[in-house]
């Protein structure tokens, strides 16, 4: 079983990572604190990214911003 985290001010996803089994209730995953066991929503990594909303549970799916270049 899989958590899934976010970073604390934006929510942006930041990975996944193992989640460990609660030992007085088998059966029961423990989520960590900023992690959610529920996945993001399948999109393009390419040109979106997924952030979590902790006040509903949800994870919400936002375009990329375009790198803006710097003058030399």
């Amino acid at each position: 079983m899989y958590v899934f985290n976010y970073h604390p001010d934006t929510g942006a996803y930041l990975g996944g990572s193992p989640a460990e089994y609660d030992q007085l209730e088998p059966g029961r995953v423990l989520v960590p604190f900023l992690a959610s066991a529920k996945p993001p929503p399948k999109h393009d990594m390419t040109t979106h990214w997924a952030f979590f909303v902790p006040a509903n549970g949800t994870w919400v799916i936002r375009p990329l911003e375009k790198a803006q270049e710097v003058p030399a």
